[in-house]
Order: structure tokens, then sequence, then C-alpha cells
């Protein structure tokens, strides 16, 4: 059982949307950018998709979990740790370090991998704005985990020329997560969050398995 109500999570998420309003643009902006670096790769770009999903997770683990749903979540503080290490995680590796390049490569892990990003950064706003939350109840990227978490599993499907494993442990554990209380709420922009997980772990495994993209 979650500690919370269908209404009052869409009522705190709405509250938590307009007070932070009109962040959600650049926001969005920059994770296109992320998925065009990888798309056409240039001179600095993994160091910019780095920033970005390292940004994108310290915000959602600091603002998200512990400034705000920690008034309606008892765990939501362990999840903001959570969060902001795995921000800081990818920045070091990807930012810092240099040691993850990102590129499309043609294949069943990298549409996959386009597939997912693209559906963090609009396609689960927009299943919730077809069920009737509209904009102002509208999970999005970088600032809620749940797009947050798809659009990393899927910048992560892009890495060459292996994805890091290690790297995806916190996102499919949140997605699974987020899947489980999105079907106790009744949320349907959370149901594809489970299987995405496990779809982008397969990929992973089968890209890493037979070395292609």
């Amino acid at each position: 059982m979650l500690p919370f109500t269908r209404e009052a999570f869409l009522s705190f998420l709405a509250h938590y949307n307009a007070g932070l309003w009109p962040v959600h643009v650049p926001a969005l902006l920059l994770g296109l950018a992320a998925l065009l670096a990888a798309v056409r790769p240039h001179r600095g770009g993994d160091r910019v998709i780095g920033a970005v999903l390292a940004a994108a997770w310290i915000c959602t683990g600091w603002l998200f979990h512990i400034v705000h749903f920690a008034g309606l979540h008892f765990a939501a503080e362990a999840f903001g740790v959570l969060s902001i290490l795995q921000g800081l995680w990818l920045g070091w590796a990807a930012g810092v370090r240099g040691t993850i390049r990102f590129r499309f490569v043609p294949g069943t892990p990298g549409w996959t991998g386009i597939a997912m990003a693209v559906a963090g950064l609009a396609g689960l706003p927009l299943t919730g704005i077809a069920a009737g939350h509209g904009w102002a109840a509208t999970p999005t990227f970088a600032l809620t985990p749940g797009p947050t978490a798809l659009f990393t599993l899927g910048m992560l499907l892009l890495a060459v020329p292996r994805v890091p494993l290690a790297l995806m442990v916190i996102p499919v554990l949140w997605a699974l997560s987020a899947g489980a209380a999105g079907r106790l709420l009744e949320l349907p922009e959370q149901l594809f969050l489970a299987p995405a997980a496990l779809l982008a772990l397969v990929a992973a495994f089968w890209k890493n398995r037979a070395g292609t993209g």
C-alpha cells in the first residue's frame, strides 16, 4: 500500500509543476540536445550528454524527492539520495572522465534506445495528458523520476561499444518501482515503465554479448 491516494498524488504533481514552470521547457530542450548529440555526434557531445543526464538526476533527486515529495512519502529522502548518487556517477563517468561514448548505431538496441529516450521526453507525458490529467499533472524529464529514468535507459542503450550495466541499476529499479505504483494508483503513463525497464535490460545484455549497436 502507498501512503497517499491517486488524487493526492495528482494534486501534488500539479502544485509541483506549477511552482517550477517554465523550467520544463529548457529541461526538454536539453534532453533533445543530448539525444541529438548521440544521433549526430560532435566534439564534446559525449560530455554534454553526461552533463545533461547528471543534472536531470540531481535535480530530480533534490527538487522532486527531497524538497517536495518528502511531505507525501516517508522514503522520499532515500529516493532522493539514490537519485543524486546516480547523477554524480553519470556526471563523473560521462561528463568528467569521458569514459562513455554515445552513438546511435542502427540495430535493435540502437532503435530501442531511441524509442525509450523519445518516450521519456514526450511519450510518457503525452500518455498522461491523453489519460485526462492535463498539462498540470504531467510528469516531465529532468523534473520527475519516471521520464528521467526512461530517458536515461534509452541513452545508455546508445553507449558504445558496450552498455555500462552498472549505471542501469538505479534507473531500472526506479522504473520497476514507479510501474508498480502506477498500477496501484491507476496511472496509465506509469504502466509501461516496468516493461520498458526489462526490455532495456534485455537489449543491453544482447548488445554487450553481440558487440553490436
